[in-house]
């Protein structure tokens, strides 16, 4: 069986995946950072700024902060090469901004956890040999599963997390 997402399950984002996701919360947040691809080449300013909110909202988890800045030093956002769309100077400062506060320990909750390869990604960018060393106490997670009301695949939600599976 393979997911599949379809536009039928897509979920209409009339005011943008930021205007959307503002009426979420920090489950579905967490899907969203467990799901982005900011390498996609639909991903624009609008995913970016969706991610940064998220990062500044008091409720957000501290997986979820990694989750986001492991995806964006996955996209070589920490060194400029993000696309066009994405505005290479935002995508920067978006990262090295969101290091510092994740260093600074803003993110006092840790209620989510993260699957085997999100710790071994988290690692890979935040760990002694990183690019961006966070430290330890940084890296810790919750263990708590989170029931998001909505999937997240790249670049936006869909409906119906059993809707999109399909055998291929």
């Amino acid at each position: 069986m393979t997911k599949v997402f379809t536009p039928e399950t897509a979920v209409a984002l009339e005011k943008g995946l930021m205007g959307w996701a503002m009426h979420q919360g920090p489950a579905m947040w967490h899907e969203i950072a467990k799901g982005v691809d900011f390498n996609n080449p639909r991903a624009t300013i609008d995913l970016l700024m969706t991610a940064e909110w998220i990062t500044h909202q008091k409720e957000c988890d501290r997986a979820t902060a990694l989750l986001f800045l492991a995806r964006a030093v996955e996209a070589g956002f920490d060194k400029g090469l993000a696309n066009p769309a994405m505005h290479p100077e935002a995508a920067v400062a978006f990262t090295h901004s969101l290091a510092r506060a994740i260093s600074a320990h803003q993110f006092p909750t840790a209620q989510f956890g993260l699957t085997k390869d999100e710790q071994t990604l988290a690692q890979t960018c935040f760990g002694a040999d990183g690019p961006l060393q966070l430290g330890t106490e940084a890296l810790n997670t919750g263990t708590a599963a989170h029931n998001p009301p909505f999937a997240f695949y790249q670049t936006r939600p869909y409906r119906n997390k059993k809707a999109h599976l399909r055998v291929a």
